[in-house]
């Protein structure tokens, strides 16, 4: 069966709205909700575990959900249609290696260096990195109260190293936002930050204990999947020029995209692979 992407949000909407008309334990009816969507069944269908284990594995998210500060859902509806959206990058890339710890994130062939290529100046986006010492939380506490100079809340990456393929892409995010930004606004001066790339396995489960919306599997933990931040954007506008580079993406089938409220989750698509891949060789020559 293949799976028609644009069908498959479409069944999302239904689905959704749907469960908010269940007035006691929707989560119950999650089930023939998804069986009464073609579109739903040939996406879950190519999870790795099979379309059953895809739809149980939905339930018991829904029936455990407690809504929290830390969760990109804040209620059930929201939920659910986050877990279907992360569906899709399940289906691309749900068969892939994930890396099992920090050791293994550090240590993959197939991931490169950000920071050496921030120091080469061949990245358009911003990061930082976690505090690692007391000197450097202090100087991130200093650096809170001039949020466009210090990028978005939170606390950093824990692993700055990324597929080439993603640097492709949030390079070509952050050169389309400088074009489409009016020069010397404010939103200009934001910029694109990327808030989490690669993940080891271990990471992702500390983040879903700490009431994170943290999948499994992941994209993240297999390098194919980053966090861009938007909500930080909104004070100057920069938050609509994001989400509308990133929608256009989304509607021409070269990256899957959830809203996750601060943050928004992006993920290429297999077929975006080779052109991402060809652009950044070309930008890392010389």
């Amino acid at each position: 069966m293949t799976a028609d992407i644009g069908g498959f949000r479409q069944a999302i909407d239904e689905i959704v709205t749907a469960l908010d008309r269940v007035p006691e334990n929707p989560a119950r009816a999650l089930p023939q909700l998804i069986d009464d969507q073609p579109a739903a069944i040939a996406v879950l269908s190519a999870h790795p575990a099979g379309y059953g284990a895809a739809v149980s594995g939905l339930c018991a998210e829904a029936a455990a959900f407690v809504p929290n500060d830390r969760s990109s859902a804040s209620d059930l509806a929201s939920l659910i249609r986050v877990l279907l959206l992360h569906q899709i990058d399940v289906m691309w890339w749900g068969d892939q290696p994930e890396y099992e710890n920090s050791g293994a994130v550090l240590d993959a062939a197939d991931l490169v260096d950000l920071d050496e290529l921030r120091a080469r100046e061949r990245l358009g986006f911003r990061y930082r990195r976690q505090p690692a010492t007391v000197t450097s939380r202090a100087i991130r506490a200093v650096q809170r109260r001039l949020p466009l100079l210090s990028g978005p809340p939170g606390a950093g990456l824990r692993y700055s190293r990324a597929r080439p393929e993603i640097v492709a892409l949030l390079n070509l995010i952050a050169d389309e936002y400088r074009m489409k930004c009016r020069v010397g606004s404010k939103a200009a001066r934001g910029g694109v930050w990327m808030n989490s790339a690669a993940r080891s396995v271990s990471h992702q489960e500390h983040l879903r204990r700490l009431g994170y919306s943290a999948m499994r599997p992941s994209a993240h933990c297999s390098g194919y999947a980053v966090d861009i931040a938007v909500e930080w954007l909104r004070p100057t506008g920069g938050d609509e020029i994001v989400k509308r580079i990133l929608i256009d993406r989304r509607d021409r089938g070269e990256i899957n995209v959830i809203d996750e409220g601060p943050a928004w989750h992006v993920c290429p698509a297999p077929a975006s692979m080779p052109s991402l891949r060809a652009y950044y060789d070309l930008q890392m020559e010389g």
